[in-house]
């Protein structure tokens, strides 16, 4: 999941699989807050798409570190796969958004 400042969207690699591509290229808005969050089994999907995800959310990590116009981020890794606890892990990426923007 990634949140941008006063923006909260969930990018997946499989529903945007040139994700990587655009966010190599692109910089995010000034004064970004970015929150991002894996579930610690969703790489070990047997899905190959699915299973890109850690490597594909690790290098946004290393984007996002690298863009200057981001002035917080943090990658956070949670228990479960893609399909648990999405409402909670929703919720701690919106406050942690919001809370950084105070």
């Amino acid at each position: 999941m990634i949140y941008y400042a006063q923006i909260s969207e969930k990018v997946s690699t499989r529903e945007y699989p040139d994700w990587i591509k655009y966010a190599e290229s692109h910089s995010a808005p000034k004064s970004s807050s970015v929150y991002l969050s894996l579930g610690d089994r969703e790489e070990r999907a047997r899905d190959r798409i699915m299973a890109a995800v850690g490597d594909c959310t690790r290098r946004q990590y290393e984007i996002i570190c690298g863009d200057t116009n981001v002035s917080r981020h943090i990658f956070e890794w949670n228990e479960g796969g893609h399909f648990s606890n999405p409402d909670t892990r929703l919720a701690k990426g919106i406050k942690w958004t919001l809370n950084s923007l105070s």
